[in-house]
């Protein structure tokens, strides 16, 4: 079995503003790209690892990858995202496939399944027993796996187009807040998310295209404190998380 990460990083990161990139904002002494790449990297169900970044961002990527995790730099690739995450899913997931094609042995290839894990970088708080935990469901349940949390909030959908009134109450206990990483086979992923490109589906998260050409998806238990990075404030919140395992470790 194979097990791949694609860490998307190419976003602008236009809410966290001030033109500042939060994959390179620190907490605790390491930023936030470091984090996210170490919960992989270091993971010993995960086998290579694909890092999706900017092409404004790609020099300093490497610099990083070379100073942080020179023993491990085999393990890692760098590529550049397109200009939506559907698009940087995709590159993310050739060059997966690329891997493995040009990497695997004849003998092999139809006795193994492979795995593809996609995860947000800005989400640099994921544990490693939720990591397991998706692979697990992949391999027991042949279908694509996603973690989520309940909602806790009463929702409400808008009217259009200014969303000043309210269209409808949603009910709260059918509805669930996604996260990353979610995942499936390689194979399936990659092609799900080509039919979705190219019908020019509008996709917020990368499970959704296994639901457009009908591929199974369970959702498992997510984390709270798998947040995702947006806004500065976000930082500190991050930084108490982070402290508070450090203290229960202690």
């Amino acid at each position: 079995m194979t097990t791949y990460a694609i860490i998307l990083a190419a976003g602008e990161s236009v809410r966290f503003g001030d033109g500042r990139d939060k994959m390179f904002e620190t907490i605790l002494g390491k930023t936030v790209l470091e984090r996210s790449l170490h919960n992989f990297v270091l993971h010993p169900e995960i086998s290579r690892v694909v890092l999706v970044t900017s092409h404004a961002s790609r020099d300093r990527v490497i610099q990083l990858i070379e100073s942080s995790f020179s023993d491990v730099r085999s393990c890692i690739r760098v590529i550049e995202g397109g200009k939506s995450r559907a698009e940087s899913s995709i590159r993310g997931l050739m060059e997966a496939s690329f891997w493995e094609n040009s990497s695997a042995a004849l003998s092999d290839k139809n006795d193994r399944r492979v795995y593809v894990l996609l995860h947000d970088a800005a989400r640099c708080l994921v544990t490693p027993a939720l990591i397991s935990s998706v692979i697990t469901n992949i391999n027991r349940d042949r279908c694509g796996v996603a973690p989520y949390i309940p909602v806790r909030d009463t929702i409400r959908l808008l009217d259009e187009p200014n969303g000043s009134y309210i269209a409808d109450t949603l009910p709260r206990n059918r509805l669930g807040a996604m996260q990353t990483p979610q995942g499936a086979d390689l194979d399936i992923m990659l092609e799900a998310l080509r039919v979705a490109h190219e019908r020019n589906f509008q996709l917020t998260d990368d499970v959704e295209a296994l639901r457009t050409v009908g591929y199974p998806v369970r959702l498992i238990p997510g984390e709270l404190n798998n947040i995702k990075l947006t806004y500065p404030e976000d930082m500190a919140l991050a930084e108490h998380i982070l402290l508070q395992r450090k203290n229960s470790c202690a």
